[in-house]
């Protein structure tokens, strides 16, 4: 079942190899009948979707907007499918997760094997980036669930909270931190609230450290003090954290409404954000 015509498939695949040739020899038909498909989309539309070059297709203004929102519907006319197909015969296809690395570290392993037990059916795509970039992704159909800290709130976005992540000052077991203002302070500049925090604080020096596993390996070699989550500093036994929390991120799992309907992908949701809730408290 289609629910795009088939001269806008045509364009698509048009649109994709920017030549009348490839695209005539991937789909196998002449190049007169993608022209003739081209001619009747122009018309219809009275736009211009193409500039005819020597060395191909160039798409025009409006061809690249129609390609983006033709191929977008596309895309979530068949993911319905596939979820109305789940709902009969279990979660299939190909399931689309992005997070922060350093969450990834400790909450993908438990993703995996909820999957691999219960819906050895679907595959399973994971994407890292920072959380205001899952956040984007998920709301512009480009991942299915994020696990993000913070979430920004949309009316199309469905945000469950988790657990609460702590960010501490943390060092080495055997460290004597003594005035903070005579250390060296380790930081991730990526951290959620960093410029605020670094505001705060009067350290000897500063170190950026843009990846919170170097970060808390250093520790284990350098007299300095860390800015760490706990949910990443915990996975490093050698490390003891120091005084009260900075603050708490809320880290939740966010969806589309629209993309989580059927019964059997509610059921999803409740078991993943049932593991993921284990695994942070564990």
């Amino acid at each position: 079942m289609k629910i795009i015509d088939r001269d806008y498939e045509l364009f698509l695949v048009m649109a994709k190899s920017l030549s009348l040739s490839r695209a005539s020899d991937q789909i196998g038909i002449q190049q007169s009948g993608l022209s003739k498909a081209l001619r009747r989309l122009e018309l219809q539309l009275g736009k211009r979707l193409f500039i005819r070059k020597k060395s191909g297709l160039e798409l025009t203004p409006y061809g690249s907007s129609l390609r983006d929102a033709v191929g977008s519907l596309r895309d979530y006319w068949e993911q319905h499918l596939r979820e109305k197909i789940s709902d009969e015969s279990g979660i299939q296809g190909t399931l689309r997760m992005g997070t922060h690395a350093s969450l990834g570290m400790s909450l993908v392993p438990p993703l995996l094997a909820l999957m691999e037990k219960d819906y050895p059916a679907a595959e399973m795509e994971f994407r890292f980036a920072r959380s205001p970039e899952v956040n984007r992704q998920v709301l512009n159909h480009e991942l299915d669930l994020g696990i993000v800290a913070n979430p920004v709130m949309f009316p199309d976005l469905v945000v469950r909270p988790l657990f609460k992540e702590t960010v501490h000052y943390w060092v080495h077991r055997d460290f004597k931190v003594g005035r903070l203002a005579e250390k060296t302070v380790l930081f991730n500049p990526e951290m959620l609230n960093i410029d605020r925090l670094l505001h705060r604080i009067k350290p000897s020096r500063l170190v950026s450290v843009p990846n919170y596993e170097v970060l808390a390996s250093s520790l284990a070699e350098l007299p300095a003090v860390g800015i760490l989550p706990e949910l990443v500093a915990k996975r490093f036994p050698e490390l003891s954290s120091v005084g009260r929390p900075f603050f708490f991120a809320q880290i939740c799992l966010v969806y589309r409404k629209d993309r989580f309907i059927s019964r059997t992908r509610r059921e999803l949701i409740r078991r993943v954000s049932e593991a993921l809730s284990k695994r942070a408290l564990g």
